[in-house]
């Protein structure tokens, strides 16, 4: 009535801020994956993020719980640490986590600033604390007797997981 569309647009704003940031988005019926994707969805929108997203029912997924929080969680912080160097409009992160053929599919595809260096070793000076992720992945992988392959493309790093699903 007063044609404050403004202020209005700032209160839709935050109210989606806030849906957004608390509302559980996956439900894949694995409540740790469900609760790992929500928390890394989150953050991804928070960094102006893109986050592309196929989804399936994952209720026949077993596996330890460290070696699921490993594997997702390390791909997840790499991807959106990648993609948050790129500049606005080119972060895009994609990930597929389904299961096929008796098999639990983690695919995640990041955009990253081309940096010509062939070797997938961290850049960061905290040698300590960084650069053991993609190793653990491939140990927690190894010990679901999965395989895993990680690869640079252009303006894209790619992680695939393929793990068979215990029954």
């Amino acid at each position: 009535e007063e044609n404050q569309y403004e202020k209005m647009g700032e209160i839709l704003k935050a109210q989606n801020i806030e849906l957004i940031n608390k509302a559980n988005v996956f439900e894949t019926g694995n409540q740790l994956v469900n609760a790992i994707l929500n928390t890394k969805y989150a953050e991804a929108r928070e960094k102006n993020i893109t986050f592309r997203f196929v989804i399936s029912d994952l209720s026949s997924l077993r596996m330890e719980d460290r070696d699921c929080i490993v594997i997702i969680s390390n791909i997840l912080n790499n991807a959106i640490e990648a993609a948050e160097q790129c500049q606005d409009g080119n972060r895009i992160l994609s990930i597929k986590v389904t299961i096929e053929n008796e098999q639990f599919i983690f695919a995640c595809r990041n955009s990253y600033e081309n940096d010509n260096q062939p070797n997938l070793k961290s850049k960061k000076t905290d040698v300590v604390s960084h650069g053991y992720g993609l190793q653990n992945i491939k140990e927690a992988v190894e010990r679901n007797h999965g395989k895993c392959v990680f690869k640079k493309e252009e303006h894209e790093f790619v992680s695939v997981v393929i793990i068979p699903v215990q029954k």
